[in-house]
C-alpha cells in the first residue's frame, strides 16, 4: 500500500499591524500585566499578614525553645569532664541551631547575635586548645593529608564551588596548602573580599551605565516626538478656566498639576494614561511617527512589568517564601498549607523540647553528640555507596 501523505497545515499569514494597532495591542498588555501585579502584589500582603498573625507567634515560641536549648547546651563547653573532640562536636551543633534560628526568624534577634558572639569565643578558645595539643604531636602527621592527587583536585574544586573565587586570585597549590593548615586562610580573607567588592561594584555599574542608557535613549525618543503636541491636547480638556462648575474647576486643577509633573519629568507613561482616561471616546489621535515613538516606550515599561513580577515571585525574599510556599488560587487549600506548616512547627517545638529532658546532664549530652555522629556516618557510608555503584 502506498503511505499516505499527510498535508502540513497551511502556514498563517503574519498580518502586519500599523503602529497604531501596535500601540493598541501594547496598551492593552500594559494595562492588563498592572493589574496582574497589582493583585499579585495584593495577594502577598495578605498572605503576609495571615502569616504574622497565625504562624510568627508559633515560630517565636519555636525560636525561644531553641534558644533555651543553646543556653543549656552552652553550659557544657566550660565543663572539664567534656572532651576537647566531644566540644567541637558540640559547638557545630550549637552553631547549625543557631544558624537556623537567625534563618528562620527574618528579623533581626539581638539575643541571637549575642549568642553567635558567644560560640564565636568558644570557637576560638576550642582552636587555641587544639593548636596547644597539635604542637606536642610529630609534624610528620600533616604530611599524610592529601597527598592523594585525586583528593587535592576534589579539595580544590569544593574550595572553588563554595567561595567561586577563580585561580587569579587563589591558585590551585594554595588551595592545598590552605586544606593543609586552614590557618593560612587568614592572608587570603582581605584578597578574596576585595575580589568580590569589585564584582560587585562591576555588576552595579554595568546595571547603572544600562539605566543611564535607557533614560538617555527615551530623552531621545521625547525630544524628536510632539511630547508638548500631547501637553497641549490634555491642557485643551483639563484645563481648569475652561470649566464653570466649582467642583470640577477643583478636580481639573489637581489633573493638570500633574499633567505638568509628568511633562516636566519627561513621564509619558502618566500622560497618556491622563490622555486615554479623559480624550474623546477614549480614543488615541497620534501620527505613525509618534506612535512608533510611542511604542518604543511602551516596549520598556512592558519589561519593567515583567521584571516587577520576577522579583515579587522569584527572587530571594521573604514575600518570594511566602508565595512559593502559601500561595494557591483558593482559599481552602491556602488555609490547609498554613495548618500543615503551624503543625510542623509546633512538632518540632515538641521534639526540641524532648531533646532539652534528654540532655540535662553531661551523660546525656554525650549520648545526644554520639547518636548525631552516627546519623552522619549513616549519611557518609550511603553516599559511598552511591558513589561506588556509580563508578
Amino acid at each position: 500500500m502506498l503511505a499516505v501523505q499527510k498535508k502540513s497545515a497551511p502556514k498563517r499569514k503574519q498580518v502586519k499591524r500599523s503602529p497604531s494597532e501596535l500601540f493598541q495591542k501594547k496598551w492593552e498588555d500594559i494595562q492588563k500585566k498592572k493589574l496582574r501585579n497589582e493583585k499579585l502584589s495584593d495577594e502577598i500582603d495578605q498572605i503576609q499578614k495571615k502569616f504574622e498573625e497565625e504562624i510568627t507567634p508559633e515560630q517565636n515560641k519555636l525560636t525561644q525553645t531553641k534558644k533555651r536549648l543553646i543556653l543549656h547546651l552552652c553550659t557544657f563547653m566550660d565543663s572539664k569532664k567534656l572532651p576537647l573532640y566531644d566540644k567541637g562536636e558540640l559547638l557545630n551543633s550549637l552553631q547549625n541551631i543557631t544558624e537556623e534560628c537567625i534563618n528562620e526568624s527574618w528579623k533581626e534577634d539581638a539575643e541571637l547575635l549575642d549568642i553567635s558572639t558567644k560560640l564565636f569565643e568558644y570557637s576560638k578558645d576550642l582552636n587555641n586548645q587544639e593548636e596547644a595539643l597539635s604542637q606536642d604531636n610529630d609534624d610528620d602527621d600533616d604530611e599524610m593529608f592529601l597527598d592523594n592527587d585525586f583528593e587535592q583536585q576534589m579539595a580544590v574544586k569544593i574550595f572553588r564551588d563554595q567561595l567561586g573565587v577563580p585561580e587569579d586570585i587563589i591558585s590551585d597549590e594554595e588551595i592545598i596548602q590552605i586544606t593543609k593548615d586552614p590557618s593560612i586562610l587568614e592572608n587570603y580573607k582581605e584578597k578574596i573580599h576585595d575580589y568580590f567588592a569589585q564584582e560587585q561594584q562591576k555588576k552595579n555599574q554595568e546595571s547603572n551605565t544600562k539605566d543611564k542608557e535607557e533614560n538617555i535613549e527615551q530623552k531621545k525618543l521625547l525630544k524628536n516626538t510632539s511630547i508638548n503636541s500631547l501637553y497641549k491636547k490634555l491642557a485643551k480638556i483639563l484645563h481648569p478656566d475652561l470649566e464653570i462648575d466649582e467642583n470640577k474647576k477643583k478636580k481639573k486643577n489637581k489633573l493638570m498639576s500633574k499633567v505638568v509633573t509628568a511633562k516636566n519629568e519627561n513621564d509619558i507613561i502618566t500622560l497618556l494614561q491622563i490622555y486615554n482616561e479623559y480624550s474623546e471616546n477614549n480614543k488615541f489621535s497620534f501620527s505613525d511617527e509618534e506612535f512608533n515613538i510611542f511604542n518604543s516606550i511602551l516596549r520598556k515599561q512592558e519589561s519593567d512589568l515583567n521584571v516587577e513580577k520576577f522579583k515579587l515571585t522569584k527572587m530571594s525574599g521573604f514575600s518570594s517564601f511566602l508565595y512559593s510556599t502559601f500561595h494557591s488560587r483558593s482559599k481552602k487549600v491556602i488555609q490547609s498549607k498554613f495548618n500543615d506548616h503551624i503543625k510542623l512547627i509546633q512538632e518540632e517545638c515538641d521534639s526540641i523540647n524532648q531533646l532539652h529532658k534528654q540532655v540535662r546532664t553531661l551523660k546525656g549530652v554525650k549520648q545526644f553528640l554520639h547518636n548525631n555522629n552516627s546519623e552522619e556516618e549513616e549519611i557518609l557510608e550511603m553516599m559511598s555507596l552511591m558513589l561506588h555503584e556509580a563508578f
